[in-house]
Protein backbone atom coordinates (compact mmCIF):
# COMPACT_ATOMS: atom_id res chain seq x y z
CA UNK A 1 0.00 0.00 0.00
CA UNK A 2 1.59 3.43 -1.35
CA UNK A 3 -0.05 6.00 1.48
CA UNK A 4 -3.91 6.12 0.06
CA UNK A 5 -3.50 6.55 -3.39
CA UNK A 6 -6.50 4.75 -5.48
CA UNK A 7 -4.74 5.56 -9.31
CA UNK A 8 -2.99 2.15 -9.62
CA UNK A 9 -4.11 -0.15 -11.48
CA UNK A 10 -4.21 -3.73 -12.17
CA UNK A 11 -5.47 -6.09 -15.50
CA UNK A 12 -8.16 -7.46 -13.85
CA UNK A 13 -10.72 -6.00 -11.30
CA UNK A 14 -14.24 -6.66 -9.41
CA UNK A 15 -15.64 -7.95 -6.21
CA UNK A 16 -16.98 -7.06 -2.96
CA UNK A 17 -16.44 -7.61 1.12
CA UNK A 18 -16.33 -5.33 3.71
CA UNK A 19 -14.36 -4.98 7.33
CA UNK A 20 -11.32 -5.96 8.37
CA UNK A 21 -9.17 -7.73 11.22
CA UNK A 22 -9.44 -10.90 12.94
CA UNK A 23 -6.80 -13.43 13.57
CA UNK A 24 -5.34 -16.25 10.81
CA UNK A 25 -7.90 -19.18 10.42
CA UNK A 26 -7.12 -22.79 11.82
CA UNK A 27 -5.18 -24.80 9.04
CA UNK A 28 -7.17 -27.21 7.72
CA UNK A 29 -5.86 -27.05 4.25
CA UNK A 30 -3.78 -30.37 4.50
CA UNK A 31 -7.05 -32.14 5.52
CA UNK A 32 -8.73 -34.38 1.98
CA UNK A 33 -11.66 -33.26 0.75
CA UNK A 34 -13.91 -31.25 3.29
CA UNK A 35 -13.44 -30.60 7.11
CA UNK A 36 -16.19 -31.26 9.09
CA UNK A 37 -15.13 -28.10 11.55
CA UNK A 38 -16.27 -24.64 10.35
CA UNK A 39 -13.96 -21.61 9.80
CA UNK A 40 -16.22 -18.49 10.58
CA UNK A 41 -13.87 -14.92 10.97
CA UNK A 42 -15.06 -11.91 13.00
CA UNK A 43 -14.67 -8.92 11.28
CA UNK A 44 -15.30 -5.86 13.29
CA UNK A 45 -18.64 -6.28 13.51
CA UNK A 46 -19.47 -8.66 10.75
CA UNK A 47 -18.65 -12.63 10.52
CA UNK A 48 -18.12 -14.98 7.60
CA UNK A 49 -20.16 -17.29 6.46
CA UNK A 50 -19.18 -20.25 8.29
CA UNK A 51 -17.94 -23.05 5.70
CA UNK A 52 -15.66 -26.53 5.44
CA UNK A 53 -12.28 -26.14 4.45
CA UNK A 54 -10.97 -27.98 1.93
CA UNK A 55 -8.07 -28.51 -0.04
CA UNK A 56 -5.88 -25.35 -1.87
CA UNK A 57 -5.64 -26.19 -5.50
CA UNK A 58 -1.95 -26.56 -6.91
CA UNK A 59 -3.03 -23.69 -9.60
CA UNK A 60 -5.66 -20.79 -9.49
CA UNK A 61 -6.19 -17.38 -10.42
CA UNK A 62 -8.81 -15.66 -8.42
CA UNK A 63 -10.18 -12.46 -6.87
CA UNK A 64 -10.53 -11.68 -3.24
CA UNK A 65 -12.44 -8.71 -1.58
CA UNK A 66 -12.10 -7.04 2.14
CA UNK A 67 -9.57 -4.69 3.46
CA UNK A 68 -6.08 -3.56 4.65
CA UNK A 69 -7.06 -1.98 7.76
CA UNK A 70 -9.86 0.15 7.07
CA UNK A 71 -8.89 0.69 3.39
CA UNK A 72 -10.93 -1.41 0.92
CA UNK A 73 -9.36 -3.28 -1.52
CA UNK A 74 -9.62 -6.17 -4.26
CA UNK A 75 -6.80 -8.57 -4.77
CA UNK A 76 -6.28 -10.87 -7.62
CA UNK A 77 -4.15 -13.86 -6.77
CA UNK A 78 -2.17 -16.07 -9.15
CA UNK A 79 -0.77 -19.44 -8.00
CA UNK A 80 1.30 -21.81 -9.75
CA UNK A 81 2.59 -24.46 -6.91
CA UNK A 82 4.42 -22.87 -4.39
CA UNK A 83 4.37 -19.57 -6.21
CA UNK A 84 1.83 -16.83 -5.73
CA UNK A 85 1.64 -13.69 -7.26
CA UNK A 86 -1.15 -11.17 -8.30
CA UNK A 87 -2.01 -7.52 -8.01
CA UNK A 88 -4.32 -5.00 -6.23
CA UNK A 89 -5.81 -2.18 -6.01
CA UNK A 90 -7.56 0.44 -3.31
CA UNK A 91 -11.44 1.00 -3.89
CA UNK A 92 -12.20 4.33 -1.73
CA UNK A 93 -14.70 7.44 -2.18
CA UNK A 94 -12.13 8.81 -4.29
CA UNK A 95 -12.73 8.41 -8.06
CA UNK A 96 -9.84 7.20 -9.78
CA UNK A 97 -8.48 6.38 -13.38
CA UNK A 98 -6.46 2.56 -14.05
CA UNK A 99 -4.40 1.65 -16.89
CA UNK A 100 -2.01 -0.91 -16.78
CA UNK A 101 1.00 1.11 -17.02
CA UNK A 102 0.89 1.80 -13.06
CA UNK A 103 0.09 -0.95 -10.64
CA UNK A 104 0.65 -2.34 -7.12
CA UNK A 105 2.17 -6.07 -7.65
CA UNK A 106 2.60 -8.87 -5.04
CA UNK A 107 4.99 -11.48 -5.79
CA UNK A 108 5.67 -14.51 -3.08
CA UNK A 109 5.06 -17.65 -2.05
CA UNK A 110 2.57 -20.62 -0.28
CA UNK A 111 3.44 -23.64 1.53
CA UNK A 112 1.90 -26.48 2.20
CA UNK A 113 0.08 -25.40 5.36
CA UNK A 114 -1.31 -21.90 2.95
CA UNK A 115 1.23 -19.63 4.74
CA UNK A 116 1.22 -16.88 2.79
CA UNK A 117 4.06 -14.08 1.99
CA UNK A 118 3.98 -11.58 -0.65
CA UNK A 119 5.82 -8.70 -1.63
CA UNK A 120 4.15 -5.51 -2.37
CA UNK A 121 5.98 -3.55 -5.20
CA UNK A 122 4.35 0.20 -6.73
CA UNK A 123 5.41 0.96 -10.98
CA UNK A 124 4.61 4.54 -12.00
CA UNK A 125 4.06 5.74 -15.71
CA UNK A 126 8.01 6.16 -16.15
CA UNK A 127 8.64 2.61 -15.84
CA UNK A 128 10.16 3.41 -12.06
CA UNK A 129 9.39 0.68 -9.49
CA UNK A 130 9.93 0.34 -5.56
CA UNK A 131 8.67 -2.45 -2.99
CA UNK A 132 6.50 -0.58 -0.85
CA UNK A 133 5.44 -3.38 1.57
CA UNK A 134 4.53 -6.91 2.38
CA UNK A 135 1.44 -9.17 3.55
CA UNK A 136 1.65 -12.19 5.26
CA UNK A 137 -0.89 -14.26 6.48
CA UNK A 138 -2.91 -18.07 6.18
CA UNK A 139 -4.85 -18.31 2.98
CA UNK A 140 -7.56 -20.58 3.52
CA UNK A 141 -10.05 -22.94 0.95
CA UNK A 142 -13.39 -23.28 2.24
CA UNK A 143 -16.92 -24.46 0.20
CA UNK A 144 -17.17 -20.65 0.24
CA UNK A 145 -14.28 -19.65 -1.60
CA UNK A 146 -10.52 -18.61 -0.89
CA UNK A 147 -10.08 -16.39 2.37
CA UNK A 148 -7.08 -14.77 3.70
CA UNK A 149 -6.39 -13.34 6.93
CA UNK A 150 -2.90 -11.72 8.05
CA UNK A 151 -1.44 -8.44 8.45
CA UNK A 152 0.49 -6.09 5.87
CA UNK A 153 3.32 -4.12 6.64
CA UNK A 154 5.00 -1.31 5.23
CA UNK A 155 8.41 -2.16 3.75
CA UNK A 156 10.55 -0.71 6.08
CA UNK A 157 8.74 -2.71 9.07
CA UNK A 158 7.31 1.04 10.67
CA UNK A 159 3.79 -0.27 10.50
CA UNK A 160 1.56 -2.98 10.27
CA UNK A 161 -2.12 -3.09 9.46
CA UNK A 162 -4.83 -6.00 9.70
CA UNK A 163 -5.91 -7.96 6.77
CA UNK A 164 -9.03 -9.90 5.85
CA UNK A 165 -9.69 -10.88 2.43
CA UNK A 166 -12.79 -13.09 1.01
CA UNK A 167 -13.70 -14.29 -2.42
CA UNK A 168 -17.59 -14.01 -3.73
CA UNK A 169 -19.15 -16.96 -4.83
CA UNK A 170 -22.52 -16.80 -3.03
CA UNK A 171 -25.77 -14.49 -2.99
CA UNK A 172 -27.10 -13.98 0.58
CA UNK A 173 -30.22 -15.62 -0.67
CA UNK A 174 -28.58 -19.09 -1.65
CA UNK A 175 -27.39 -18.76 -5.17
CA UNK A 176 -23.77 -19.95 -5.70
CA UNK A 177 -21.39 -19.10 -8.62
CA UNK A 178 -19.59 -22.58 -10.06
CA UNK A 179 -16.93 -22.32 -12.42
CA UNK A 180 -17.40 -24.02 -15.80
CA UNK A 181 -15.53 -24.35 -18.80
CA UNK A 182 -16.55 -24.11 -22.60
CA UNK A 183 -14.30 -25.65 -25.36
CA UNK A 184 -14.05 -24.27 -28.91
CA UNK A 185 -16.56 -25.71 -31.37
CA UNK A 186 -13.54 -26.58 -33.17
CA UNK A 187 -11.05 -29.58 -32.21
CA UNK A 188 -7.96 -27.78 -33.54
CA UNK A 189 -7.96 -25.14 -31.68
CA UNK A 190 -9.00 -27.40 -28.61
CA UNK A 191 -5.29 -26.95 -26.99
CA UNK A 192 -5.56 -22.71 -27.07
CA UNK A 193 -8.77 -21.90 -26.31
CA UNK A 194 -9.10 -21.93 -22.36
CA UNK A 195 -12.44 -20.15 -21.63
CA UNK A 196 -13.51 -20.25 -17.77
CA UNK A 197 -17.12 -18.86 -16.75
CA UNK A 198 -19.84 -19.30 -13.89
CA UNK A 199 -22.89 -21.11 -13.86
CA UNK A 200 -25.56 -20.18 -11.25
CA UNK A 201 -27.27 -23.09 -9.20
CA UNK A 202 -29.56 -23.15 -5.85
CA UNK A 203 -31.95 -20.78 -4.83
CA UNK A 204 -34.86 -19.94 -7.29
CA UNK A 205 -34.02 -22.78 -9.76
CA UNK A 206 -35.64 -20.89 -12.52
CA UNK A 207 -33.70 -17.63 -12.15
CA UNK A 208 -30.57 -19.29 -11.63
CA UNK A 209 -31.49 -21.55 -14.65
CA UNK A 210 -32.34 -18.21 -16.76
CA UNK A 211 -28.81 -16.68 -15.26
CA UNK A 212 -26.75 -19.52 -16.53
CA UNK A 213 -28.45 -19.62 -19.76
CA UNK A 214 -27.71 -15.88 -20.56
CA UNK A 215 -24.00 -16.21 -19.21
CA UNK A 216 -23.44 -19.09 -21.50
CA UNK A 217 -25.24 -17.63 -24.47
CA UNK A 218 -22.75 -14.19 -24.20
CA UNK A 219 -19.66 -16.63 -24.24
CA UNK A 220 -20.74 -18.49 -26.84
CA UNK A 221 -20.56 -15.84 -29.31
CA UNK A 222 -17.39 -14.79 -28.11
CA UNK A 223 -15.92 -18.19 -28.63
CA UNK A 224 -17.48 -18.28 -31.56
CA UNK A 225 -16.36 -14.96 -32.84
CA UNK A 226 -12.82 -15.90 -31.95
CA UNK A 227 -12.78 -19.39 -33.75
CA UNK A 228 -14.08 -18.02 -37.09
CA UNK A 229 -11.55 -15.36 -37.28
CA UNK A 230 -8.63 -17.91 -36.11
CA UNK A 231 -9.69 -20.89 -38.32
CA UNK A 232 -9.91 -18.10 -41.27
CA UNK A 233 -5.96 -17.05 -40.51
CA UNK A 234 -4.24 -20.72 -40.04
CA UNK A 235 -2.23 -21.31 -43.26
CA UNK A 236 1.74 -20.89 -44.23
CA UNK A 237 1.97 -17.73 -41.56
CA UNK A 238 -0.46 -19.08 -38.92
CA UNK A 239 -0.33 -22.28 -37.43
CA UNK A 240 -2.59 -23.90 -34.25
CA UNK A 241 0.66 -23.10 -31.81
CA UNK A 242 0.62 -19.37 -32.82
CA UNK A 243 -3.30 -18.86 -31.41
CA UNK A 244 -4.66 -18.48 -28.38
CA UNK A 245 -8.64 -17.40 -26.20
CA UNK A 246 -8.12 -17.18 -23.27
CA UNK A 247 -11.05 -15.60 -20.81
CA UNK A 248 -11.50 -15.96 -17.28
CA UNK A 249 -13.78 -13.83 -15.16
CA UNK A 250 -14.44 -12.43 -11.40
CA UNK A 251 -18.12 -12.04 -9.56
CA UNK A 252 -17.80 -7.94 -9.48
CA UNK A 253 -21.00 -7.76 -6.72
CA UNK A 254 -24.06 -10.48 -6.12
CA UNK A 255 -27.05 -10.13 -4.52
CA UNK A 256 -30.83 -11.02 -4.30
CA UNK A 257 -31.57 -8.72 -7.07
CA UNK A 258 -28.20 -8.31 -9.41
CA UNK A 259 -25.24 -10.18 -10.03
CA UNK A 260 -22.34 -8.48 -12.12
CA UNK A 261 -19.68 -10.22 -13.34
CA UNK A 262 -16.18 -8.78 -15.15
CA UNK A 263 -14.61 -10.70 -17.80
CA UNK A 264 -11.08 -10.61 -18.79
CA UNK A 265 -9.73 -11.67 -22.14
CA UNK A 266 -6.68 -12.44 -23.86
CA UNK A 267 -6.79 -13.29 -27.77
CA UNK A 268 -4.40 -13.93 -29.91
CA UNK A 269 -4.80 -14.64 -33.89
CA UNK A 270 -1.31 -15.30 -35.22
CA UNK A 271 -0.53 -11.25 -35.53
CA UNK A 272 2.32 -9.11 -34.12
CA UNK A 273 -0.14 -7.85 -31.30
CA UNK A 274 -2.19 -9.76 -29.30
CA UNK A 275 -4.99 -7.78 -27.61
CA UNK A 276 -6.63 -7.99 -24.11
CA UNK A 277 -9.92 -6.64 -23.01
CA UNK A 278 -12.12 -6.24 -20.17
CA UNK A 279 -15.87 -6.75 -20.32
CA UNK A 280 -18.74 -7.19 -18.31
CA UNK A 281 -22.33 -7.91 -17.99
CA UNK A 282 -24.71 -6.95 -14.77
CA UNK A 283 -27.52 -9.70 -14.88
CA UNK A 284 -30.85 -8.93 -13.14
CA UNK A 285 -32.79 -11.58 -11.87
CA UNK A 286 -36.04 -10.19 -11.96
CA UNK A 287 -36.25 -8.95 -15.37
CA UNK A 288 -34.31 -12.02 -16.61
CA UNK A 289 -31.67 -9.98 -18.51
CA UNK A 290 -28.45 -8.25 -18.37
CA UNK A 291 -28.88 -4.59 -17.23
CA UNK A 292 -27.68 -1.11 -19.73
CA UNK A 293 -27.15 2.17 -18.85
CA UNK A 294 -30.83 3.29 -19.50
CA UNK A 295 -31.62 0.68 -16.34
CA UNK A 296 -29.41 2.14 -13.68
CA UNK A 297 -29.43 5.83 -14.67
CA UNK A 298 -32.50 8.32 -13.73
CA UNK A 299 -31.98 10.08 -17.20
CA UNK A 300 -29.46 8.43 -19.36
CA UNK A 301 -28.52 11.52 -21.59
CA UNK A 302 -27.82 13.70 -18.02
CA UNK A 303 -25.68 10.23 -16.93
CA UNK A 304 -23.47 9.86 -20.01
CA UNK A 305 -23.18 13.67 -19.76
CA UNK A 306 -22.26 13.78 -15.86
CA UNK A 307 -19.56 9.85 -16.70
CA UNK A 308 -18.12 12.03 -19.45
CA UNK A 309 -17.29 15.00 -17.54
CA UNK A 310 -15.83 12.85 -14.54
CA UNK A 311 -14.10 10.41 -17.02
CA UNK A 312 -12.18 13.29 -18.93
CA UNK A 313 -11.23 15.23 -15.68
CA UNK A 314 -9.50 12.19 -14.41
CA UNK A 315 -7.74 10.71 -17.89
CA UNK A 316 -4.46 10.77 -18.39
CA UNK A 317 -3.12 13.80 -20.00
CA UNK A 318 -1.79 11.96 -23.33
CA UNK A 319 -3.98 11.99 -26.66
CA UNK A 320 -3.46 7.77 -25.81
CA UNK A 321 -6.17 7.85 -23.40
CA UNK A 322 -8.31 11.01 -24.68
CA UNK A 323 -10.55 9.17 -27.43
CA UNK A 324 -13.81 7.62 -26.67
CA UNK A 325 -14.72 10.19 -23.82
CA UNK A 326 -17.45 12.59 -25.14
CA UNK A 327 -20.74 12.11 -24.06
CA UNK A 328 -22.35 9.65 -25.97
CA UNK A 329 -24.16 6.58 -25.03
CA UNK A 330 -22.09 3.70 -27.30
CA UNK A 331 -18.65 5.41 -25.16
CA UNK A 332 -20.31 4.31 -21.81
CA UNK A 333 -21.22 0.89 -22.85
CA UNK A 334 -18.92 -0.69 -20.82
CA UNK A 335 -19.34 -0.86 -17.15
CA UNK A 336 -19.82 -2.98 -14.37
CA UNK A 337 -20.53 -2.60 -10.46
CA UNK A 338 -18.98 -3.31 -7.14
CA UNK A 339 -21.14 -2.51 -3.70
CA UNK A 340 -18.77 0.91 -3.93
CA UNK A 341 -18.83 2.56 -7.65
CA UNK A 342 -19.55 1.93 -11.08
CA UNK A 343 -16.60 1.78 -13.29
CA UNK A 344 -16.16 2.36 -16.82
CA UNK A 345 -13.81 0.31 -19.17
CA UNK A 346 -12.70 2.44 -22.41
CA UNK A 347 -10.34 0.80 -25.39
CA UNK A 348 -7.71 2.60 -25.69
CA UNK A 349 -4.14 1.48 -28.16
CA UNK A 350 -2.49 -1.84 -27.45
CA UNK A 351 0.53 0.22 -26.51
CA UNK A 352 -0.99 1.98 -23.94
CA UNK A 353 -2.30 -1.11 -22.42
CA UNK A 354 -5.44 -2.05 -24.60
CA UNK A 355 -8.16 -0.91 -22.05
CA UNK A 356 -8.60 2.26 -19.32
CA UNK A 357 -10.63 1.86 -15.96
CA UNK A 358 -12.33 5.04 -14.74
CA UNK A 359 -13.58 3.96 -11.42
CA UNK A 360 -16.92 6.67 -9.74
CA UNK A 361 -17.60 5.92 -6.73
CA UNK A 362 -21.47 5.93 -6.29
CA UNK A 363 -21.70 9.11 -3.60
CA UNK A 364 -20.19 10.97 -6.82
CA UNK A 365 -22.77 10.26 -8.86
CA UNK A 366 -25.70 8.73 -6.89
CA UNK A 367 -27.55 12.59 -8.45
CA UNK A 368 -27.68 10.69 -12.10
CA UNK A 369 -28.53 6.94 -11.22
CA UNK A 370 -31.84 5.98 -10.54
CA UNK A 371 -32.16 5.46 -6.62
CA UNK A 372 -35.22 2.94 -7.17
CA UNK A 373 -34.18 1.06 -9.72
CA UNK A 374 -31.62 -2.15 -9.67
CA UNK A 375 -28.61 -0.58 -8.35
CA UNK A 376 -30.62 0.98 -5.52
CA UNK A 377 -29.80 -0.62 -2.42
CA UNK A 378 -25.82 -0.18 -3.87
CA UNK A 379 -26.30 3.56 -3.98
CA UNK A 380 -28.90 4.84 -1.36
Amino acid sequence: MKGRSTTVAVHLVAILFTGCSGTPVPNANSNSNTSAVPVTESVNQATLPPAATIDIPDSFANTLDGTVGTFPVRVRLSRERGRLSGEYIYETSRSAIRTVVEVLSLDGSIDADGMVRLDETASDSSGKSEKTGAFEGTLTNTTLGLRFVGTWKKADGSSELPVVLSELTTTPGGVRFVSTTLPSPDRRLSDVVTVRYPKAEGGDSAQSAAMSSAVESFIRDRVREFTTGAVENLGEYVTVDMLALQIDYEIAVATDEIVCIVFTEYANFGGAHPVSAVYARTYDFSRARFLTLADIGGDTRSLVGALSQKCRALAPKDDLFSTGLEPVAENFQEWYVTRRGLTIVFSVPHVAGDTMQAYLPFAEIKDVLNSNGPLGALIR
